[in-house]
């Protein structure tokens, strides 16, 4: 008596065990790092897209008063607030974009470091559920376990065999009754 239980209270705890790995592999602090990067990474793209939004819209207030100016001096002036506005997107354009690229390669070496650290959290289920196997199918246990499993199976069988043989209908009136599977 005092066998069996102590092969149950090893099952729960190596069940317990491989609950405990699938949580912590759920868990993993990278995951929190790599949405943290992925957010950064949208953030950027946000902030590349706005302040080049609002340089564009400079770029295009000044030529409306390029337009609208008739002294030549004044035209070039603009002209040149104009080709400065436009060096600075450049200037943002190229910042953004290495930073983003610096952002997508950060993305890229924790996503195979979260990879590294789920396969290693996965070896280590798949050790104690081999362990939990290996150790059940030859308890005492283990083994009164599995021979009520099979005796059920077979149970079933006899059951779905013997009495879900169909009645041959002695009449018309018996249609109503339909055969129906046996469960257990």
């Amino acid at each position: 008596k005092n066998t069996v239980k102590k092969e149950q209270a090893n099952e729960k705890k190596m069940e317990g065990q491989i609950k405990a790995l699938k949580k912590s592999k759920k868990s993993l602090p990278v995951i929190k790092r790599l949405d943290n990067a992925k957010k950064k990474l949208k953030d950027k793209k946000t902030q590349k897209t706005k302040q080049i939004k609002s340089l564009n819209s400079q770029i295009q207030k000044k030529r409306d008063m390029r337009k609208k100016s008739s002294n030549p001096d004044r035209k070039r002036d603009i002209l040149a607030d104009i080709e400065e506005i436009k060096i600075r997107l450049d200037e943002k354009r190229e910042y953004f974009d290495s930073q983003i690229e610096e952002l997508t390669e950060n993305i890229e070496s924790i996503n195979e470091e979260k990879g590294e650290k789920a396969n290693e959290i996965d070896e280590k289920i798949l050790k104690v559920t081999t362990q939990l196997d290996e150790y059940s199918r030859f308890t005492q246990w283990g083994m009164h376990k599995n021979l009520w499993e099979e005796i059920n199976q077979y149970v079933d069988h006899l059951l779905e065999v013997n009495l879900n043989k169909e009645i041959p209908p002695e009449g018309e009136d018996d249609e109503d009754q339909a055969s129906t599977d046996w469960s257990n």
